[in-house]
C-alpha cells in the first residue's frame, strides 16, 4: 500500500511541462521540512491506497501524471514500481517531483521524468541532498532551484559549476519573498556569461488561482 494526499487532474505549474493538463498523484511524507515548503499539509494524514486503487484513479486517456508530495520515492518500492510500469505501458508519461534526497535512479527509465529539487541553503537542508544520484540526471530530466537568499544564488552557481548539468534547469523565487526580477537579473550575467540553459519560472498555479488553494 502507498500512502496518498490527494488525486487531482489540473494544469502543471512548474517545469518542461508547465501549462499541460496533468493529473497529480501526491503521496503522504517527507524526510525533509524545509523552511519554505507550500505542501505541509502533505506530511501526514491521507489514506492507504494500492497501485491498482490509483490506477483506477487517474483517467485512462491521462497523457501526463505527476507524482510528488511529500516525497513520492519514500513510499513502498514494489508498489511504486507496479504503478509506473502500469502508467507507462498506457501511455502515460510520469514525472517523479523528488526532493533530491533520495536516490531516484530505479525510476529513470523510457517514459519517465525526474524533476529533482536541490535545496540551497534558505531550505536549511541543503546538507541532505544526494549528489550521486543528480549526477546522473538526464537530457530528459529536470534540476531545480528555489532560491530564497544571495547566498542561495552564490550556492547554485557553485551546484552548477560542480554538476555541469546536461538536463534542463529551472530556477524559481521562493514565493512572496525573493523578488523574480532579481533571478532575471542574475540570469542575464551568470547565465549569459557562462552559456548555461537556465529557465526562470514561477509557480503558475500560484497566478491563476490563490496561492494557498489545494487540488489545482
Amino acid at each position: 500500500m502507498m500512502r496518498v494526499c490527494e488525486i487531482f487532474t489540473s494544469v502543471e505549474g512548474e517545469g518542461i511541462r508547465a501549462g499541460k493538463v496533468c493529473t497529480f498523484v501526491r503521496f503522504v511524507g517527507c524526510n525533509l521540512r524545509c523552511s519554505w515548503c507550500d505542501t505541509v499539509y502533505s506530511y501526514d494524514g491521507g489514506k492507504d491506497i494500492s497501485a491498482a486503487e490509483i490506477l483506477d484513479a487517474v483517467p485512462s486517456d491521462a497523457r501526463y501524471v505527476t507524482l510528488t508530495g511529500g516525497e513520492p520515492l519514500l513510499q513502498d518500492r514494489q508498489e511504486l514500481r507496479t504503478l509506473v510500469s502500469s502508467l507507462i505501458s498506457r501511455g502515460t508519461e510520469v514525472n517523479f517531483e523528488t526532493n533530491g534526497s533520495v536516490d531516484f535512479r530505479e525510476f529513470m527509465s523510457e517514459g519517465s521524468i525526474i524533476t529533482a529539487d536541490y535545496k540551497l541553503p534558505s531550505s536549511g537542508m541543503s546538507d541532505r541532498m544526494d549528489m550521486s544520484a543528480l549526477r546522473c540526471l538526464r537530457p530528459t530530466d529536470v534540476l531545480k532551484f528555489v532560491v530564497g537568499s544571495e547566498e542561495d544564488i552564490a550556492r547554485m552557481e557553485e551546484v552548477l559549476s560542480d554538476l555541469s548539468p546536461v538536463c534542463h534547469v529551472f530556477v524559481s523565487p521562493v514565493f512572496g519573498s525573493t523578488d523574480p526580477a532579481r533571478l532575471v537579473e542574475w540570469l542575464k550575467g551568470y547565465g549569459f556569461k557562462n552559456r548555461i540553459d537556465i529557465r526562470i519560472q514561477i509557480q503558475l498555479h500560484k497566478a491563476i488561482w490563490p496561492p494557498e488553494t489545494r487540488g489545482v
